[in-house]
This record gives structure tokens, sequence and C-alpha cells, in this order.
């Protein structure tokens, strides 16, 4: 039991270390793209309404987040994810 334990705990560490990798560097930059699409789209159209930020960095900027908040949140969570 004690050797399913450590393979279980083990298995979750990995299926998490993969979610957070996933979101990272797979969701987060094609949200980005999507989310600077739609930028282009309302100033074109000039429908901002319709814009519905789906990255991170979007959903901050919507909610009013300058560029200093972005950079210095970015830094302080890849010191706390040890980089």
């Amino acid at each position: 039991p004690e050797g399913l334990c450590a393979v279980r705990f083990v298995g979750g560490m990995v299926k998490g270390a993969a979610s957070a990798a996933f979101e990272m560097f797979v969701y987060q930059p094609l949200a980005m793209v999507y989310d600077l699409g739609q930028i282009g789209y309302a100033l074109i159209t000039g429908d901002l309404e319709s814009f519905t930020p789906y990255s991170d960095i979007g959903l901050a900027a919507w909610n009013g987040a300058g560029t200093i908040d972005i950079l210095v949140g970015m830094r302080l969570n890849q010191v706390i994810q040890g980089g």
C-alpha cells in the first residue's frame, strides 16, 4: 500500500506539472494571439463591447492593470515557480 501511495503521489505531481506546462507554454500564448485578434477586430469595427479576454495578461489589462503591474506580476510568478 505504501508503494502504491507513492506511485499515486508521483503520478499526481507529473500530471500537475504537465497541466501547468500546457497552460504556460501552449494555452496562454494561443490565448494572447486570440486576444490580439479580437482587439484588432474591435478597433476596426468600433465594437469594443464584443471583446472578451482569454489570456491572463488580457484579463489583467481588461481589468485595469498597467504594463508595470503585469510585468511585476509575471516576474513574481516566475520567482514563486522557481524561475
